[in-house]
């Protein structure tokens, strides 16, 4: 109905990124950012599509401009930390990967 709705497309994206088709998720994820730049969300699932695309580098750049938006969102640290092991960085990696679980302990200990 609204075109101009980037949350749409982001679920959209999201529907089509859970059956595998992942190049029609990231031309929708495309046209999300393109319409709200603002949102964490789309970067963090073009990270996950790109990553599963096999586009490393690329989604590497998507999670951290998510992180640089929202520095304690642990999927995001979550998807960075595998794509850095993917990539054989194994610091980068697990530095990542404490920080994601460190974060969501703290979540959740929230009441």
């Amino acid at each position: 109905m609204n075109p101009g709705y980037a949350a749409a497309y982001y679920k959209l994206a999201d529907a089509y990124s859970r059956v595998q088709k992942f190049d029609e998720a990231e031309r929708l994820l495309q046209r999300s950012i393109w319409l709200d730049a603002t949102s964490t969300g789309p970067y963090i699932l073009m990270g996950k599509v790109l990553q599963k695309k096999g586009e490393t580098e690329l989604a590497i750049r998507a999670l951290q401009r998510a992180l640089n938006m929202d520095p304690n969102n642990p999927m995001a640290h979550h998807l960075l930390g595998q794509a850095y092991r993917d990539l054989g960085r194994k610091e980068d990696a697990e530095r990542e990967l404490k920080l994601a679980s460190e974060l969501e302990e703290r979540q959740n200990a929230k009441p």
